[in-house]
C-alpha cells in the first residue's frame, strides 16, 4: 500500500474503533371529562422540526447497559448537589424570539475500542431558547396535612422507646382547630348553596356542587378514626365539592377534610391505624381532586372556598402545609387536530405503536396497551409504561407514566370543524401512574428531594418528546392544536423541557451492536456458544437445569458461557436468559447469519483451513475489523453482504474504515482480500444524503489497483492470484 494509505491507516487503527453519533430516527383507568375519554399514544420517527437537541453519548466496553438508562430513582431523589430547588424557569416566547432554533448538526466523539454510541440528552445551547406548547394540567390529586405545629418537635426523632402517650404528649391538640372551624361551619348541600349562592375565585364565578350531582358534591359520612377524648366514637369527615358556572363545568375541585392527630386508633378495633404516622401532627388532612387548575390555583381556591364559609384561610396558608403533604395524581393534556393526531399518533405504525412494541420486547419492564377504535379511530387508547421502559427513552426519568389519546364518550362527527366543537378533536394526555411505581406518590413540596413540581416538570418534557418523535410540531402552531374552553394553546421557554430524537432506533442498534460485539468476541468455546443457542431458543428465561437438557453441556460449561456472554446474559435465581428482548432477537438473526458465513468460509476456503477457522471463530483480522466497526457480515447468493449501518457515514469515513477492511481481508489472504473486493455488497448509511445506500462497486478492481470511494488507494497486483501490496 502506499507511505499515505500506510500512515491514515496507522492513525485508523490508534482510534481502534472510533465511532460517528448516528442520526435518529389502580387500572388503567383515570379520571377524565365527563364527556371525554383515554386513549394512548405512540411514535412515527423522528421530527424534522428545528426545535431538537442532537445528544451525544460515550459508552464504555463494560458500561453499554448505561444505554438502557439509569436504574429509576425513588421520590426521595435528591435535587441539585446544593441541596436546593433548581427554579424552574418558563419564559414565554415573546421574550425570547419565537423563530429561534436548535442547530440538528451531529459532532463526532471518540468511544472506547469496539463499542457502540448512544444518543444521550443533551442541554439546549445557551442562547438558542426553544419554544414549546404549554400543555394543560387535567387533573391532580393530593392529600395535604395542614398544621400549626413546630415541624421541629416532630418527624426526625426515634420514637420507638415512647409509648403511645407519651407521644401524644410530644403534640398540642389546639392544632386541631382547622378541623373543628371546618365542623362548625359546615352545612348540609341545599343549604351551603342558598346561603352562599354563587361566588368569585381565580377570576372565574364558582358554586357548591350539589350532594347527589356527582362524587364530588358536599357531603360527609363517619369515619373510622377513633374520636380519643369526645363524647363521640368516631371523627366525622366532610367533603366540599366547587365547579365554575360556564356552560361546561368541568373546572371543578373537591376538598375532603379530616382530623390529624397523632397515635390515632380505628374507632372498632382501637388498633393504631397503618396509614397515618405515629407521631403526626395535630392539624387537617386535606384530600384534593381538582380538574382544569394548577396546584397554586388549587390551594388558592381552597382558601377561597374557606373564606366564603367563614373559615379561616390562614388555616390553609402554604406556611402551613407540612412536609408529610403528597400527591398523587397527574394529567396534562394538549388537543390536537384530529386528522394530523389521527395518522401521527395511534394506528399502525404510528408513535403509540411504536413505542408499545418497543416496550413489549424489554426484559424486565412491564406495561400495559389498550385500545377501543370502535366508533371513531383512537376513540379510547391508552399505553401505560413503567418506569424501565421511561428510563430508556429519557434517562432522567424516574416514574412510570400514561399515555392518553381519547375522543369524547359520543364522538363528534368528522364533518364537525373545531370552530363548531373543540371536542371534535382529540386529546393526548399524559398522566403519572402509581402503577408499576415503587412510589406511588410523590412530596408535595421539597427544597432537598424530588417533588410535584419535579414530577409536573418531567411529564410535560415526556408528552413534548413523545409529540417530537410523532413528527408533531411543539410549537403553538393553530393548525395543529385546538382551543378548547379551559385550554389556548400558548407557548414558552422552559429550562427542563429538551427535545431529543426519537431514541428507540439508537437504543436498538446499540443493544444489537452489545450482541454482535459479544457474539462475535471469538474467546468462547463450541459449548459456550450452544449454551448461547439453546438459550436464544428458549426464547425467554430458562433454568439452567433445561438449558443443560437443551444444549448438552454441564453446569460449568453453562456457567463459563453466562461469565463470557455476561453483556448479553443474565442469570438470577438459577434462570439464564437475555438482558431484554432486543437483544434476543439479534442473536437469533446473528446465530443465523454468522453460521451461514461460516460455512461460507469453511466451503470456499478450504485450502487455508486456519484462516478460515479463525475468520469463523470471528478471530481472524476481517473479523475483528467487522467487530471493530460493528458491520454486521452475511453470506449472500454470490458473495457477502457487509452492513455498516449501525453509524451514519460521511465519505470520507467511509473510505477509512473500507481501506482498513481491505487491508484486514488482505491480512487473512488473497482469496479472503480478492472476496473483499469482487463480491462483496457494502450497505451503509450515508450522513450527507441521509439515507441507506448500497453497492457493490465502492470498492473495485481496476487496472490491478484498488479503487475505495472512487479513489485509487492501494496495488492488488496484476493477477487473479496474486495478492495486495
Amino acid at each position: 500500500m502506499t507511505e499515505g494509505v500506510d500512515e491514515r491507516l496507522k492513525e485508523l487503527r490508534k482510534l481502534e474503533g472510533a465511532e460517528i453519533v448516528e442520526h435518529g430516527e389502580d387500572s388503567i383507568e383515570s379520571s377524565v371529562d365527563s364527556d371525554e375519554s383515554n386513549t394512548l399514544l405512540g411514535t412515527e420517527g423522528a421530527s424534522n422540526a428545528p426545535n431538537v437537541v442532537d445528544a451525544d453519548t460515550r459508552l464504555s466496553a463494560n458500561e453499554h447497559a448505561a444505554a438502557r438508562g439509569p436504574d429509576p430513582h425513588p421520590a426521595s431523589l435528591s435535587k441539585a448537589s446544593s441541596g436546593e430547588r433548581t427554579p424552574s424557569h418558563r419564559q414565554h416566547s415573546a421574550d425570547v424570539g419565537a423563530d429561534r432554533g436548535v442547530d440538528n448538526s451531529f459532532g463526532e466523539i471518540n468511544a472506547d475500542p469496539g463499542i457502540s454510541v448512544a444518543d444521550v440528552p443533551q442541554p439546549i445551547p445557551e442562547g438558542e431558547p426553544v419554544p414549546t406548547v404549554d400543555p394543560h394540567i387535567h387533573e391532580l390529586n393530593a392529600k395535604l396535612l395542614f398544621t400549626s405545629e413546630n415541624y421541629g418537635a416532630f418527624g426526625d426523632e426515634d420514637i420507638s422507646d415512647l409509648d403511645d402517650d407519651a407521644v401524644i404528649k410530644r403534640h398540642n391538640e389546639s392544632a386541631l382547630a382547622p378541623y373543628w372551624a371546618i365542623v362548625s361551619q359546615w352545612e348540609p348541600d341545599d343549604v351551603m348553596r342558598d346561603r352562599y349562592g354563587t361566588f368569585e375565585a381565580l377570576g372565574y364565578e364558582w358554586e357548591f356542587v350539589p350532594r347527589d350531582a356527582e362524587k364530588a358534591g358536599v357531603t360527609y359520612w363517619q369515619g373510622k378514626i377513633a374520636a380519643r377524648g369526645q363524647s363521640f366514637d368516631a371523627f366525622n369527615e366532610y367533603q366540599i365539592g366547587v365547579r365554575t358556572t360556564d356552560e361546561i363545568g368541568a373546572r371543578s375541585a373537591s376538598f375532603q377534610f379530616r382530623p390529624a392527630l397523632p397515635a390515632a386508633t380505628h374507632c372498632d378495633s382501637g388498633e393504631l391505624i397503618g396509614g397515618m404516622p405515629r407521631d403526626m401532627p395535630y392539624g387537617v388532612r386535606v384530600q384534593i381532586g381538582s380538574s382544569n387548575l394548577t396546584p397554586d390555583e388549587t390551594t388558592e381556591l381552597l382558601r377561597s372556598v374557606a373564606d366564603v364559609i367563614g373559615v379561616n384561610s390562614d388555616y390553609f396558608g402554604e406556611d402551613r402545609i407540612h412536609q408529610w403533604s403528597r400527591a398523587f395524581g397527574l394529567g396534562q393534556y394538549v388537543r390536537l387536530d384530529r386528522e394530523e393526531a389521527q395518522k401521527k399518533l395511534v394506528g399502525r405504525g404510528s408513535a403509540l405503536d411504536r413505542l408499545a412494541r418497543f416496550a413489549s420486547t424489554m426484559e424486565g419492564s412491564s406495561g400495559e396497551y389498550e385500545w377501543d377504535n370502535e366508533e371513531v379511530m383512537g376513540h379510547r387508547n391508552a399505553l401505560l409504561l413503567d418506569s424501565h421502559a421511561w428510563s430508556k427513552l429519557i434517562p432522567q426519568d424516574q416514574f412510570a407514566k400514561l399515555l392518553k389519546y381519547y375522543h369524547p364518550k359520543n364522538p363528534r362527527s368528522e364533518s364537525t370543524t373545531a370552530d363548531e366543537d373543540p371536542l371534535r378533536d382529540p386529546k393526548f394526555e399524559i398522566q403519572f401512574s402509581p402503577t408499576y411505581n415503587e412510589e406511588d406518590s410523590v412530596p408535595w413540596q421539597s427544597d432537598a428531594v424530588y417533588d410535584f413540581r419535579d414530577l409536573i416538570e418531567e411529564a410535560e418534557n415526556a408528552l413534548m418528546n413523545v409529540l417530537n418523535w410523532a413528527n408533531v410540531t411543539t410549537r403553538a402552531d393553530e393548525r395543529t392544536f385546538t382551543e378548547d374552553e379551559y385550554w389556548t394553546p400558548t407557548e414558552s421557554v422552559t429550562d427542563y423541557v429538551e427535545l431529543v430524537r426519537d431514541p428507540m432506533p439508537r437504543i436498538e442498534k446499540i443493544e444489537n451492536a452489545a450482541a454482535l460485539k459479544q457474539f462475535a468476541d471469538g474467546a468462547s468455546s463450541l459449548g459456550e456458544r450452544h449454551v448461547l443457542q439453546a438459550v436464544a431458543d428458549g426464547g425467554s428465561a430458562m433454568h439452567w437445569t433445561d438449558v443443560r437438557e437443551a444444549a448438552g453441556q454441564s453446569k460449568s460449561t453453562i456457567y463459563r458461557a453466562v461469565k463470557q456472554f455476561d453483556d448479553i446474559l443474565k442469570i438470577q435465581n438459577g434462570s439464564i436468559g437475555f438482558e431484554d428482548g432486543i437483544i434476543r432477537d439479534r442473536v437469533d438473526q446473528l446465530l443465523g447469519s454468522f453460521n451461514d458465513a461460516m460455512d461460507w468460509v469453511r466451503g470456499e476456503a478450504g485450502h487455508l483451513a486456519d484462516k478460515a477457522a479463525r475468520f469463523a471463530q470471528a478471530t481472524s483480522a476481517l473479523g475483528r475489523w467487522a467487530r471493530r466497526h460493528l458491520a454486521h457480515i452475511e453470506e449472500t447468493h454470490d458473495g457477502l453482504l457487509v452492513d455498516l449501518t449501525g453509524t451514519p457515514l460521511l465519505e470520507r469515513e467511509l473510505e477509512e474504515i473500507l481501506r482498513s477492511g481491505f487491508n484486514a481481508a488482505y491480512d487473512d489472504g488473497s482469496h479472503a482480500a480478492r472476496t473483499f473486493v469482487e463480491d462483496t455488497v457494502f450497505r451503509w448509511y450515508s450522513k450527507e444524503q441521509e439515507r441507506v445506500r448500497e453497492s457493490k462497486n465502492i470498492v473495485l478492481e481496476e487496472a490491478g489497483r484498488v479503487k475505495i470511494c472512487g479513489n485509487k488507494r492501494a496495488s492488488f497486483g496484476v493477477s487473479r492470484g496474486s495478492a495486495p501490496r
